[in-house]
């Protein structure tokens, strides 16, 4: 992944990346780590799904979305929290980026109401 690129298509100025106190290189290993889990999120986002949304006529359901976090989004993300509260971010990395940022998974049901 190059640098350059990721920051001009995500829109970061090179100073907020700066100001964001993360190195290229710890970006690159969460993007890694990430890559590894990303087909277990979207099975566990299929899962929930199917466990919870099974009766969507009963349920009053008109449809339903989920999604899972595109890699690119995370690690902008990632440096926007940084870049706002360095301190309560100071230990992200790729060991616990799950911890920092919860919205990996992302559901959406839409009722008949």
């Amino acid at each position: 992944m190059n640098k350059e690129i990721f920051l001009k298509e995500y829109n970061i100025k090179p100073e907020d990346f700066e100001k964001a106190g993360v190195e290229w290189t710890k970006l690159e290993e969460i993007a890694e780590e990430y890559a590894k889990v990303e087909d277990h999120l979207r099975e566990l986002g299929k899962d929930f799904i199917d466990q919870y949304l099974y009766d969507i006529d009963r349920a009053g359901i008109h449809s339903y979305r989920y999604r899972v976090k595109e890699k690119g989004h995370l690690l902008e993300k990632i440096i926007r929290k940084k870049k706002e509260n360095p301190e309560k971010y100071a230990d992200l990395d790729k060991t616990n980026f799950h911890r920092h940022i919860t919205d990996l998974i992302g559901i959406r049901v839409f009722f008949l109401y």
